[in-house]
C-alpha cells in the first residue's frame, strides 16, 4: 500500500486561492446570466406596454370619431328643425 504524502502548506494555500477564483467566477456567469433575463423580461414588458397604448390611442381616436359624427348628425337634425 501506498502512502501520499500531505501536501504542504504552499499547496493548500494554492488551492484555496484556486477554489476561491472558481467559485468568483462561477457566480460571475450566473449573475450575469440573471442580469441578461432581467434585460429582456423588461424590454418584452416595454413592447407590451407600447402596444397597450396604441390599442388605447386607436380606441379613444374611434370613441371620439363616433362622438363627432353623432353631433354632426344631431347638428343637421336640429338645424333642419
Amino acid at each position: 500500500m501506498k502512502v501520499h504524502p500531505l501536501p504542504s502548506g504552499r499547496q493548500r494555500g494554492v488551492a484555496v486561492i484556486t477554489a476561491l477564483l472558481l467559485t468568483t467566477l462561477a457566480i460571475t456567469i450566473v449573475a450575469s446570466l440573471f442580469w441578461q433575463q432581467q434585460v429582456q423580461v423588461r424590454s418584452i414588458e416595454n413592447q407590451r406596454l407600447q402596444l397597450q397604448q396604441q390599442w388605447i390611442l386607436r380606441g379613444a381616436l374611434d370613441w371620439a370619431g363616433l362622438i363627432l359624427q353623432q353631433l354632426s348628425f344631431l347638428f343637421v337634425l336640429l338645424r333642419g328643425a
